[in-house]
């Protein structure tokens, strides 16, 4: 019964180390940056563009709360970003 547990213990263990396989970095100029930079750069970048596209055609004052709305729809431009162009 013992080595069952251990055959577990293992088989999760090294499906938990995969993710640790490659580091999620990219090479800027010689040096590595983290991806996770660039898609929340680009995330508050796009919610930034969504903002201004909003407030000129006057649907900003639609929004609910805006320090919801807002960090909510970085995260989502950020995970978008991350899914679509660095996940594996």
């Amino acid at each position: 019964m013992k080595s069952s547990w251990k055959a577990l213990f293992g088989s999760v263990a090294i499906a938990a180390l995969t993710g640790c396989a490659r580091t999620p970095s990219v090479d800027v100029f010689g040096s590595f940056f983290p991806v996770w930079m660039f898609c929340m750069a680009g995330g508050i970048l796009a919610t930034l563009i969504v903002r201004a596209v909003l407030k000129q055609l006057r649907l900003e004052d639609e929004l609910g709360p805006r320090p919801i709305i807002y960090p909510a729809m970085a995260i989502l431009f950020t995970c978008i970003l991350w899914m679509a162009g660095f996940h594996d």
